[in-house]
């Protein structure tokens, strides 16, 4: 009898307050007691579940299921989705979505590692902060990509996201690729590149884009070992990339001489970041997004719509 009682106090006051919009001071006056007391009778009433509250966010975020279904297809930290109805604007959205999403992990992660690239490029042209985060640093984990293309190298897009933060930035003062794998193992050697990897290694947050098939041609023609017959051989190989890091359908590196000139923190080395972040989409990419999950290279993802559905299908 006492439960009961207590039960149907909570629902008038959660009437009160819910339906008649009564604050807790006037409902505590009309039950003379105090309005703490009013305050742990609403809070009791929405954990005895006597009171729902249900956020219709379905205008704003219409593709909450979808990103909780591919969260749990794929196990997946966080997931993101937009629609992009003109392939011509996937890079735009994606690296929107992307922007905002950073400005919300800062309070909470003090060094974030960038790969170069379009996409991450995008990001930070389009990053906007409201209030200064003069405790972030902002860290490279590739080397540069030459005059014609410094705008989309790591470097660059770390200072561009510390100016707009209010941060700071690390710059690794050495190309992508080296000459020889003897170069590559001096230049790491070097205290001033070997700080920055050791900084991007122990980061608190990756973002990194994923290259589809269609863009290694011009990069491993020179680098080929010999146990790929013909470039259509390694084409068939080749399933995508993580700053620069080619891998196959199992998630392994592509056994040619790219990655013993490569200046990069390695796919193993990502994948050790405490959250990696990848910013990809379309569904020709569907096959190298979800070997990069599969093998964990990644923990959360900013997506597509149709890209979403399609490694919910894969997963299946």
């Amino acid at each position: 009898m006492e439960n009961y009682d207590e039960n149907r106090l909570l629902i008038e006051i959660a009437h009160l307050y819910y339906d008649k919009n009564l604050t807790q001071a006037q409902i505590a006056r009309k039950y003379n007691i105090s309005r703490s007391s009013i305050s742990k009778m609403i809070t009791k009433a929405r954990l005895l579940g006597i009171v729902e509250v249900v956020i219709h966010d379905e205008g704003v975020h219409p593709y909450r299921e979808l990103e909780n279904e591919l969260k749990e297809a794929l196990f997946l930290k966080d997931v993101i989705c937009v629609n992009v109805e003109y392939k011509d604007l996937l890079i735009d959205r994606l690296s929107s979505a992307a922007s905002k999403y950073l400005a919300r992990k800062m309070s909470n992660n003090k060094v974030i590692a960038m790969a170069g690239g379009r996409t991450c490029y995008q990001i930070a042209s389009g990053f906007v902060c409201s209030l200064p985060f003069d405790d972030v640093t902002f860290v490279p984990i590739s080397g540069g990509l030459g005059d014609k293309y410094r705008y989309m190298q790591a470097s660059a897009i770390c200072e561009m996201l510390a100016h707009r933060s209010g941060g700071n930035y690390m710059e690794l003062h050495a190309p992508l690729v080296v000459d020889s794998h003897e170069a590559k193992k001096m230049l790491i050697s070097q205290n001033f590149i070997k700080e920055v990897f050791d900084k991007a290694k122990n980061a608190d947050l990756a973002v990194v884009g994923i290259g589809g098939q269609d863009r290694y041609r011009t990069w491993v023609e020179n680098y080929m070992y010999k146990q790929y017959k013909s470039l259509q051989e390694l084409d068939e190989a080749i399933v995508g990339d993580i700053s620069y890091n080619i891998y196959n359908k199992r998630g392994e590196k592509i056994d040619c001489k790219w990655h013993d000139h490569l200046m990069s923190l390695d796919l193993n080395e990502i994948k050790k970041i405490k959250e990696v972040v990848a910013v990809a989409g379309g569904v020709e990419k569907a096959d190298s997004i979800y070997t990069a999950i599969r093998c964990n290279y990644i923990d959360s993802l900013i997506t597509d719509v149709n890209t979403a559905k399609k490694l919910i299908s894969l997963a299946r």
